[in-house]
């Protein structure tokens, strides 16, 4: 791979960052929902805590005093996918992990509009 491809912290925007964040928890939410499918409870634990770190960090993040409604409305979406989260554990609910991340790639796909980024997550 060519240095020029490759995805450091000095080439990516704050806005392609908060996609890529998003991207990360569909990662960790298909991950969880496969752990708890195989009855790997310790797996999907560790899957669900990465997505809520995720969340928090994004959550943290967010201006509320620049942000006004939209920032207090996406500190409520942010905090309640981690409590929709946290609920799954120790279950074996792929209808859960589906509304959750398509509430995520719903996010995701807003915020990939906003900075321009094309493609799919992974």
């Amino acid at each position: 791979m060519s240095r020029t491809n490759e995805i450091t912290l000095e080439n990516v925007k704050p806005l392609e960052a908060v996609v890529m964040l998003h991207d990360g928890v569909l990662v960790r939410i298909a991950d969880a929902a496969k752990a708890a499918a195989e009855g790997d409870f310790e797996g999907q634990f560790a899957q669900v805590m990465r997505a809520n770190q995720i969340l928090s960090g994004l959550n943290r993040c967010l201006d509320m005093d620049a942000g006004g409604d939209v920032a207090a409305r996406l500190r409520d979406t942010y905090e309640a996918l981690a409590g929709a989260l946290t609920g799954t554990l120790g279950k074996n609910d792929s209808v859960a992990y589906q509304k959750i991340g398509k509430a995520v790639w719903d996010s995701r796909e807003a915020w990939a509009s906003i900075a321009g980024v094309d493609g799919l997550a992974p």
